[in-house]
């Protein structure tokens, strides 16, 4: 009979911690939607990749080291203007000055388009660096890949996240555009999410200003015409600004929070 009381009180004791331990943990999901909600009301100054991190650190109950999350994209970017500097050549440049562009319009246009590219080429091409130019030590960047066998993430939810696709170099079309976005907000590339059915992809300017859409997972350059096709977009959805709408940063940060009600339902549906 004791034996069976002390085994009744450890079962009672061990669920009280476990729901204590999901309360806490539903308590970081609250915490990351207040502080989207201020950047969305000037509160906060609007940022992408500060977004991303909240709505991920939630998820592992603000467990990412940030100075970690930090130190990884430094280095994605080092790698990345490492690209940009082996690539610039002005004589690439072909656009001449009129009255509509003057020539340091054209050159930031290029330089864009530029780093636009070798971001492009960094997340999906597989890539050689020298690490010490005394050495000739090299290193072999591994490309990401889009998750075939989860592009919702509907098996793990983990595939829709940046920190995971920096650890996997696998992740949806959600992860790699956001880290396109990210990478982008840093170098100042003026790269933008789009939407469209069930689909994230990116949309910048080339050298010659006119729009070009990445599609990370496939790795094309598709016109808004297969993006309809593909994504089966209606022309109703496209004039109304619900598909193929390029997102300021508060609507990207929205959409953020539309996975962060996304992920919250993963983690606490059995809840």
């Amino acid at each position: 009979m004791k034996r069976q009381i002390i085994f009744l009180i450890t079962v009672v004791f061990t669920l009280n911690v476990n729901a204590q331990n999901i309360e806490g943990s539903k308590q970081y999901f609250q915490q990351a939607k207040a502080q989207l909600e201020n950047m969305l009301s000037d509160k906060e100054k609007p940022n992408y990749e500060k977004t991303i991190f909240t709505i991920e650190n939630a998820w592992y109950d603000n467990q990412i080291d940030k100075a970690n999350f930090d130190n990884a994209m430094n280095k994605h970017i080092e790698a990345i203007q490492e690209l940009i500097k082996n690539n610039y050549d002005e004589k690439e440049i072909k656009q001449k000055p009129s009255l509509l562009i003057t020539q340091h319009e054209i050159k930031d246009q290029y330089m864009q388009a530029l780093t636009n590219w070798a971001i492009y080429t960094y997340i999906t091409s597989p890539t050689l660096f020298v690490d010490n130019k005394d050495t000739n030590t090299i290193s072999f960047h591994r490309p990401y890949k889009y998750s075939t066998t989860d592009p919702m993430a509907t098996t793990n939810w983990q595939n829709s996240q940046v920190v995971n696709l920096n650890n996997t170099h696998q992740g949806n079309c959600y992860a790699l555009a956001s880290f396109f976005k990210i990478l982008s907000d840093r170098l100042n590339s003026d790269a933008t999410l789009c939407t469209a059915p069930s689909h994230i992809y990116i949309s910048h300017k080339d050298d010659n200003g006119t729009d070009y859409n990445i599609e990370l997972g496939s790795k094309y350059f598709p016109g808004t015409g297969m993006i309809s096709a593909l994504t089966y977009t209606t022309d109703l959805a496209i004039k109304s600004g619900i598909s193929q709408k390029k997102l300021n940063t508060k609507q990207s940060i929205a959409l953020c929070l539309v996975y962060l009600a996304k992920g919250y339902q993963h983690k606490f549906s059995n809840t």
